[in-house]
């Protein structure tokens, strides 16, 4: 059964099996899961991300920017400018497919690498 919560948007859906999966769609349409297990490793490393979960939809579907890491191509950094203006980067891992949330947390300003992504380029702090 898939049905969305309080931490996720209306292009965000829950899986209730046993995987308690959450599958995001970016800002082009491709999608992103966050197993259960893997935002409990977020919260255990990360505990401020808590009362930041429910900007992930923001960040994946409309992200500030995303940038490719510049040694492991498969991995892509989201950024989108939270109210505490503070940016919140989801690291994706795209080596398989689906792709997997690998980490997330807060950061003063985007990651450099390869730019795959702008939006708003104001937005930018």
């Amino acid at each position: 059964m898939i049905y969305t919560d309080t931490y996720m948007g209306k292009n965000a859906q829950k899986d209730s099996g046993k995987n308690g999966l959450t599958v995001y769609k970016d800002y082009d349409g491709r999608e992103i899961h966050l197993t259960e297990s893997r935002w409990r490793h977020i919260v255990v490393g990360h505990p401020e991300m808590k009362e930041w979960r429910s900007y992930f939809e923001f960040t994946l579907s409309s992200p500030a920017l995303v940038v490719q890491d510049e040694q492991v191509e498969t991995t892509t950094y989201y950024f989108y400018l939270l109210p505490c203006k503070l940016y919140l980067m989801v690291v994706v891992d795209w080596s398989e497919a689906p792709a997997m949330v690998k980490t997330a947390f807060r950061v003063k300003r985007p990651k450099e690498g390869k730019i795959l992504h702008v939006t708003k380029p104001s937005r930018l702090v």
